[in-house]
């Protein structure tokens, strides 16, 4: 069973960065039997071990998932796929230096290159680098410049540096790849709403976070935008669905007062 658990952060990331409400999915005892996993898996066994390391990163126990990638990793090596998926889960359990380490040993010519390179800009945007992340990421577009995922992350550089339109540039260019990514309209409505265009980013994501396959982030990003546009009774009517009221009224009050004015 799933224990969501819905909080005020620091401002981090869009989805990664933006939504002031952060989304945690986590398994009431996927610690546990993370360790159990890890004891009956015999490191020469390669393709159980992955089995098992992925399937414990699928269920939201990227730490557990890490001791297995160490484990095969020190014992034989990997190739470059390998190395990737590792410092994928790195970058899930928190540590984001380990990870550099990890992208930043995949030889460019790999095949991979450009996903090595987005994964070191990811760990540069978890620690505060938005300029590094965006050489990074300049990079691996000349690598692969129709991967919307790439493009998607270019745009979240951009808007943590300000650079707004920029970044709503990008956003576009995903979605010209893959018009119907949820990541990149929503990443594009917060972009807007940031510039002060709350109208524009509404419309786009609106449709999203009232649909039936809603997650709890599109509806609080959506509820972010509202508390930007001053509008602090559709903020709070937003996060009720998916907070307590102590929470939800203390959200819509922190989003009105993040746009500066008065809640109506």
């Amino acid at each position: 069973m799933f224990n969501v658990k819905l909080t005020l952060p620091a401002p981090a990331s869009l989805r990664l960065l933006f939504a002031l409400i952060a989304v945690f999915f986590g398994l009431s005892a996927g610690g546990a039997a993370g360790r159990d996993a890890i004891k009956a898996v015999p490191v020469a066994d390669d393709a159980a071990s992955l089995r098992i390391a992925r399937a414990l990163r699928t269920a939201g126990d990227p730490r557990s998932a890490v001791q297995i990638y160490r484990r095969m990793v020190a014992a034989k090596g990997s190739t470059p796929d390998i190395q990737l998926e590792f410092g994928q889960v790195l970058m899930a359990a928190g540590l984001f230096d380990e990870a550099i380490s990890v992208f930043t040993a995949i030889p460019p010519t790999s095949g991979i290159g450009a996903e090595a390179q987005f994964g070191l800009a990811r760990a540069q945007l978890q620690m505060n680098q938005p300029a590094q992340a965006l050489a990074l990421i300049d990079r691996a577009i000349a690598m692969a410049p129709a991967n919307p995922h790439i493009l998607i992350g270019r745009g979240v550089a951009l808007d943590r540096l300000g650079r707004h339109p920029e970044a709503q540039a990008s956003y576009r260019a995903a979605l010209a790849i893959t018009p119907r990514s949820i990541a990149a309209r929503n990443d594009l409505a917060l972009s807007l709403a940031l510039s002060g265009r709350s109208d524009e980013a509404i419309a786009i994501l609106s449709p999203i976070a009232r649909s039936a396959d809603a997650t709890a982030a599109d509806r609080q990003n959506l509820a972010f935008i509202y508390g930007l546009k001053g509008d602090g009774s559709a903020a709070l009517a937003l996060s009720r669905v998916d907070l307590d009221e102590a929470t939800a009224q203390a959200n819509a009050q922190f989003f009105v007062a993040a746009a500066g004015g008065p809640a109506r």
